[in-house]
């Protein structure tokens, strides 16, 4: 991991000396009446019809027609991961895009590359971003990046089958009852589970139940392992291991298949009273719930000491090494990404939030929340937004984490301690190998 920073670092310096040339001739080429061209890589699929993936083709259709004078060459490039390694790869090779989606953690990962926005964005139009959402967008207080999907956990419940139990559609308030909930959901005979759970692909499902107890996965200089000081960092597992085993708790793990796959399809098909997921899935699972006679309601993430919840979700970034005219034609993409209208398309396409602070009020996101209205609580628990690890070894500790997360889920009779032990064991060993 060094030798990749230091060809990034040793790619970027390289890159510098030929961007006062070829911002030259750009200048030179607007002033000829060419086109500007600014490429962006994204994680998206850009012929989709629906989600994020359309929003973004859209908005691209839609600025170029307005700016005729600039082309946005828009490519998928697969996943977080994959993105990342291509990036990598690019910058090595001193042909890195101009703009790029990189899931949040990774923006420390390339911010040693990434343009100061502050720079290039007005004031106002880096002011107007939520505030929650931009903490792992900002290092050591420079703008490397603005948010585009962003996202958190919530707490998502069939209303049926709340209801049925005499609950309230608000939820519990705390683990505690929220325990209880899923033991007065669960009904054996019609083959319904009171809760349904995976940790996600990275984990942040044990992390955001990690932070709701006052837990932190690394100390604040990045170089210590804190995650099992927390005793609810296995309590946690524990709990859920004892409720799989008593019936309460529906566990993908100990089916053949994506264990995400097959927790959405029992919760689609009204098998599951609760589950804790993205906020990006929300518009999905809401239409297809209805599809099948239920309403989906939102609510708080329980707490244990208090409310905590990570954000997650992709930021944009821009290459220092564009040249002037694609860094400005750039930025102005990025200021149209963040006008109000396509910050509240995005968020009624797909569930991710809206983005910026006025975007809230537009007609679009109000009728979203007409036909959503619980879709307000997750707007409001931002307010307990909490950074995620901003090293970048996250992917090898992540890794490692679930390895074991997931082990302990396949065999509920394994000891969740010795797990979470063991994987602070070996990701102190990431840290000690690859200081940030």
């Amino acid at each position: 991991m060094k030798r990749v920073f230091c060809s990034i670092l040793a790619g970027l310096m390289m890159l510098s000396m030929f961007t006062g040339c070829s911002s030259s001739q750009n200048s030179s080429a607007a002033a000829d009446g060419e086109k500007t061209v600014v490429e962006l890589w994204t994680v998206w699929k850009t012929d989709a019809e629906t989600g994020s993936g359309k929003v973004l083709r859209e908005a691209v259709e839609e600025f170029m027609a307005q700016n005729p004078d600039i082309v946005i060459n828009i490519s998928n490039q697969g996943g977080y991961d994959d993105i990342a390694e291509k990036l990598e790869a690019s910058i090595v090779a001193k042909n890195p895009p101009t703009l790029a989606t990189v899931e949040e953690t990774h923006v420390q990962r390339f911010s040693p590359v990434a343009a100061d926005l502050s720079q290039y964005l007005p004031a106002e139009v880096i002011d107007n971003y939520v505030d929650g959402l931009m903490h792992t967008c900002t290092i050591d207080g420079v703008v490397k990046a603005v948010p585009f999907g962003r996202s958190s956990t919530i707490l998502y419940m069939n209303k049926n089958l709340v209801e049925a139990a005499g609950l309230s559609i608000d939820g519990p308030k705390t683990w505690e009852e929220f325990y209880q909930y899923a033991e007065a959901m669960t009904d054996p005979e019609n083959g319904v589970y009171g809760w349904g759970q995976d940790f996600d692909t990275d984990a942040w499902i044990w992390e955001s139940m990690l932070y709701s107890y006052g837990g932190e996965i690394i100390s604040d200089d990045l170089k210590t392992v804190l995650f099992d000081e927390t005793p609810a960092s296995y309590e946690i597992v524990e709990t859920m291991q004892d409720m799989a085993d008593a019936g309460t708790l529906f566990n993908p793990y100990s089916m053949q298949g994506e264990a995400w796959d097959i927790l959405k399809s029992k919760f689609i098909e009204g098998k599951i009273g609760m589950l804790i997921t993205s906020i990006a899935s929300s518009s999905e699972i809401q239409r297809l719930g209805r599809e099948n006679g239920f309403e989906t309601v939102l609510a708080f993430q329980p707490m244990g000491t208090e409310y905590s919840v990570p954000t997650g979700g992709n930021n944009i970034i821009m290459f220092e090494s564009a040249s002037d005219a694609e860094k400005e034609a750039a930025a102005k993409f990025l200021e149209f990404l963040a006008s109000d209208e396509i910050a509240a398309k995005h968020n009624q396409e797909t569930g991710y939030f809206p983005v910026t602070e006025t975007s809230m009020n537009h007609s679009i996101v109000q009728e979203h929340l007409a036909d959503f209205p619980s879709y307000q609580k997750a707007l409001d628990q931002l307010q307990y937004a909490h950074s995620r690890p901003m090293t970048k070894n996250w992917k090898n500790m992540y890794t490692v984490i679930l390895d074991e997360l997931k082990a302990c889920m396949t065999d509920t009779s394994a000891d969740a301690k010795a797990a979470i032990e063991s994987a602070a064991e070996k990701c102190q060993k990431i840290l000690d190998e690859n200081p940030d």
